[in-house]
């Protein structure tokens, strides 16, 4: 029974170093090569991001054009660790494009299902029928979520405060066991996450609104 519980508090030591982090620092980055990235993306006819370091907020931009800024009361960036060791490379992720970005969980939105026929749905003086539902109707919402990358980078969005809207029903609990088991050497850690703190209301937005596999561009 001791040598369980000892192995459980392990775990437990090498889980929670896994999740660390420090604040983010502003890179020393190339303003020529940033330019030449954001033509880039500006040119391609679709939307993308842009994870501002200095500003702690993500910015959702179309042909070089801010069209909404999400921002974040905190913003720390960290990698894998084994018992406070850091581990893996320090690559490089600054001046890069992530691409292509997926939520997880994945955005779900959920569609209203008319009936023909059905009394109830037909508009009267007294009553307007069907009122369509608004996205935070029909879009849930999960209190803490990442964003994703095939090269095993990660963001990973806490929001605090209430929702409005529907409330997806996975917990932090998941996050948290997903630290866990890289803690564990179970499931392959990231080689670079960013964790980011955002008001309810900023976060269920960047949630809703994310459009499909978009690109990042980390800049100072």
């Amino acid at each position: 029974m001791r040598a369980a519980r000892a192995l459980a508090f392990a775990a437990l030591l090498l889980a929670a170093a896994c999740s660390g982090g420090a604040p983010a620092r502003t890179p020393v980055l190339d303003a020529r090569r940033t330019d030449l990235l954001r033509g880039q993306l500006a040119s391609s006819g679709r939307y993308y991001f842009e994870l501002r370091l200095s500003e702690a907020a993500v910015i959702l931009c179309h042909s070089g054009v801010e069209i909404t800024r999400y921002p974040a009361s905190e913003l720390r960036v960290g990698v894998p660790r084994i018992a406070g060791i850091p581990r893996g490379g320090a690559e490089p992720w600054a001046g890069e494009i992530w691409s292509p970005a997926a939520l997880d969980p994945p955005l779900v939105v959920e569609r209203v299902r008319i009936i023909p026929g059905n009394e109830a749905t037909r508009p009267t003086p007294d009553a307007a029928g069907v009122v369509p539902p608004t996205l935070s109707d029909l879009t849930p919402v999960p209190p803490s979520f990442q964003i994703v990358f095939p090269d095993s980078r990660c963001i990973q969005v806490d929001l605090r405060g209430e929702i409005s809207g529907k409330v997806h029903a996975r917990s932090r609990l998941a996050s948290w066991w997903d630290d866990f088991l890289q803690g564990l050497d179970v499931r392959q850690p990231h080689r670079v996450r960013f964790r980011m703190t955002m008001d309810a209301k900023d976060g269920a937005g960047l949630y809703r609104s994310f459009p499909d596999s978009p690109a990042f561009l980390v800049v100072p």
